[in-house]
């Protein structure tokens, strides 16, 4: 079973409802609100890792997307056949920069595209300098 804790429920809930880490964290587990800043980071990051809490808010994030498909009869397979329309329509008024652009969506839909961004970070110096 995938049983939590209640303190692991209500940081589950905290975070599925946009809660950062941090906050969800001290408001499941109130005597961290006493440490230091970084302890609670630390701890938070190491419960949002935790197979069942990962489990957990994948089932609250399921459960909603199921909800919002049942309520307005649109999902992936819905979104996939209006995006291949729009196409056609664009291809046929020779549109050709929206049909390209419904082409993405639709391979970012199935997964075939994956958005990659880069950090750079550069290497800051800091000088200590004393006074006599």
């Amino acid at each position: 079973m995938n049983h939590l804790t209640e303190k692991q429920e209500k940081f589950c809930q905290m975070v599925f409802k946009g809660a950062t880490l941090q906050d969800a964290y001290m408001e499941a587990y109130p005597g961290s609100k006493a440490w230091t800043i970084g302890t609670v980071r630390k701890q938070a990051s190491k419960q949002r890792k935790h197979p069942k809490v990962v489990k957990r808010i994948e089932d609250l994030r399921g459960k909603v997307a199921e909800e919002v498909i049942k309520e307005v009869g649109y999902d992936r397979a819905a979104s996939f056949k209006k995006l291949c329309e729009m196409q056609d329509e664009a291809i046929k008024n020779g549109q050709m920069p929206s049909a390209i652009r419904a082409e993405e969506l639709k391979g970012k839909l199935m997964g075939l595209y994956v958005e990659k961004s880069e950090l750079e970070m550069t290497e800051t110096k800091v000088a200590v300098v004393e006074f006599k």
